[in-house]
C-alpha cells in the first residue's frame, strides 16, 4: 500500500493490468466516510414521500426509519465514492476514458469503505497518413441525379398520405393509384406556400437530393472509418469495449420499449439472451471504441477542438428536454458529437485539395 496525501482517502493501492487498465484500491476512514451520512441524508430527504410531511421537511429518524441503515449507508458510501474516485485520479495525473468498473469490497457500520476502481487510460494510438486515406477516399466524386421515377415515387407517397388523412382511412389501409388525390395548384398550397405544381415539384427534388447527399456522405464516412481503423495500431482496453456494448443495450432496449414491447418479453420472442446480444454486437462495439480514439487523436493532433459556447448552447438545449440527465454525461455527450463533426469535416476537406 502507498500512503496518499488527501483528507478524504488515507491508502490507495495502484495496480497496473495491461492493456491501458488499471486497478485502484481504496480505503475511506471510518470518520470520513460518517461525514458522508449528512449529505446522504439531505439527498434522500430531497425525494422523501413520506406522508404527514412536506418534500424536504422529513426528520431524521423517520427518514432513517423509511430507508433502513443499511440503505442510509449504501448512499453515503455512493457519495464518497463519487469523491474519492475523480481524487485519486487526478492525484495519479491520469487521463482516463469510458466509465470505471466499481467494486465496493468493505461496507459495514462503524468501518471503513474500501473498494476497487478499474478504469481505462487513453492508450498509445498510432496513427497512419490520415490525410492521405481521408484524401484517397473523399475525392471520388458522385453527381447526385433524382430521376423521374424517384421523384413521381414521392410524390405518390405524399398524395397517399393526404388522401388518408382526408378520408380518415387507417395508416395501413390501402390506397389505390386511381384513388389519390389530384396533384393540383390547389392541393400543394395545403402543403406549404407554395403557388404551383412547378413549385412543390422543385422543392421536393431539392429535398431529395439533399437527403441522397447525406447518405452518400454517411456512406464515404463509414468507408473511411473502416480504412483508419483497419491502419491505426493501438491496444483498445476492454473496458471501453465494454462501455460501448453498455450504450448498444441501453439503445436496443430504448427502441424495443418505443414499440410498445417488454424487452424480457422481446428476448423470448427473438429467442435469445442479453449475453448473446451483446456477444453479437462485440465487434461493432470494438470498431466504435476504436474509431472514437481516432477521432479523439486527430482532433489533438489538427487542434480541432469545438467553440465553448456552441458546446454551452447545446447542452443547455438538452438539459430542457432531457431534465432527468445527468448533467456531466450530457457535456460529455456534446462535446464528443462536436468534435467528431469537426474530425470528420476536417477529413472530408482533404478531398478538395
Amino acid at each position: 500500500m502507498t500512503e496518499e496525501k488527501n483528507t478524504l482517502y488515507s491508502k490507495v493501492k495502484r495496480t497496473e493490468l495491461g492493456n491501458s487498465e488499471i486497478e485502484f484500491e481504496i480505503h475511506i476512514p471510518t470518520e470520513k466516510l460518517d461525514a458522508f451520512r449528512t449529505k446522504a441524508l439531505n439527498k434522500l430527504r430531497k425525494d422523501a414521500n413520506v406522508p404527514g410531511f412536506r418534500p424536504g421537511k422529513v426528520p431524521d429518524n423517520i427518514l432513517i426509519e423509511k430507508i433502513g441503515e443499511a440503505g442510509l449507508l449504501q448512499e453515503a458510501a455512493e457519495l464518497a465514492i463519487q469523491e474519492a474516485y475523480p481524487a485519486v485520479i487526478i492525484e495519479h495525473e491520469l487521463q482516463t476514458i469510458g466509465r470505471p468498473e466499481i467494486t465496493v469490497t468493505k461496507l459495514a457500520p462503524g468501518n471503513p469503505l474500501e473498494f476497487k476502481a478499474k478504469t481505462a487510460i487513453v492508450p498509445e494510438v498510432t496513427l497512419p497518413d490520415y490525410k492521405k486515406i481521408a484524401k484517397n477516399e473523399m475525392a471520388v466524386k458522385e453527381d447526385v441525379v433524382i430521376d423521374e421515377k424517384e421523384l413521381e415515387d414521392v410524390l405518390k407517397d405524399i398524395r397517399r398520405v393526404r388522401t388518408r388523412a382526408q378520408k380518415e382511412l387507417a395508416p395501413d389501409a390501402e390506397v389505390k393509384d386511381e384513388d389519390l388525390l389530384p396533384l393540383t395548384n390547389e392541393f400543394v398550397a395545403g402543403l406549404g406556400n407554395f403557388k404551383t405544381v412547378d413549385d412543390f415539384k422543385k422543392q421536393v427534388r431539392e429535398n431529395m437530393i439533399k437527403e441522397k447527399e447525406i447518405r452518400n456522405r454517411e456512406k464515404k464516412r463509414v468507408v473511411l472509418s473502416e480504412e483508419l481503423i483497419k491502419e491505426t495500431k493501438m491496444d483498445i482496453p476492454a473496458l471501453l469495449i465494454e462501455s460501448e456494448l453498455q450504450k448498444m443495450s441501453a439503445q436496443f432496449q430504448d427502441d424495443v420499449m418505443r414499440m410498445g414491447v417488454e424487452y424480457d418479453e422481446y428476448l423470448k420472442k427473438i429467442d435469445k439472451t442479453e449475453e448473446q446480444l451483446r456477444e453479437e454486437w462485440r465487434e461493432t462495439a470494438q470498431k466504435r471504441a476504436a474509431l472514437q480514439l481516432i477521432v479523439n487523436k486527430i482532433s489533438l493532433e489538427e487542434n480541432l477542438l469545438p467553440d465553448k459556447d456552441e458546446v454551452q448552447k447545446q447542452v443547455d438545449h438538452l438539459k430542457e428536454h432531457y431534465k432527468d440527465a445527468d448533467p456531466h454525461n450530457i457535456q460529455i455527450y456534446v462535446e464528443t458529437m462536436m468534435t467528431n463533426d469537426l474530425v470528420f469535416e476536417f477529413l472530408e476537406s482533404q478531398g478538395k485539395k
